[in-house]
């Protein structure tokens, strides 16, 4: 069982400073996105079973007031298309099942 955080997206990438204040703060090394997750566990020899996203962003308590500004659009987004969201508004992770 793996929970991946999806710390690459648009808007994350367009404000500059996430993923070095998540490599600062929560020790983040390494940046994926859905697609460079699941890769990155095959090349490891990984078979996923199944992975969902988790939207720690609005569900999580004491969020800063920047996070829950961009949960109405990031809810938005995904009831229109999940993986658009994520990919756009960020503010999920993956929970992934691999053998």
């Amino acid at each position: 069982m793996f929970h991946i955080p999806l710390d690459l997206s648009v808007q994350g990438l367009l404000r500059g400073k996430g993923l070095m204040y998540a490599r600062k703060t929560v020790g983040h090394l390494h940046y994926f996105c859905r697609d460079t997750a699941l890769a990155t566990l095959a090349d490891c020899g990984y078979e996923v079973v199944d992975w969902n996203y988790t939207h720690g962003a609005e569900t999580l308590p004491n969020q800063k007031l920047r996070t829950r500004m961009f949960n109405l659009p990031r809810s938005l987004l995904r009831t229109i298309d999940e993986d658009f969201g994520v990919r756009v508004m960020g503010g999920a992770s993956m929970m992934v099942l691999a053998r």
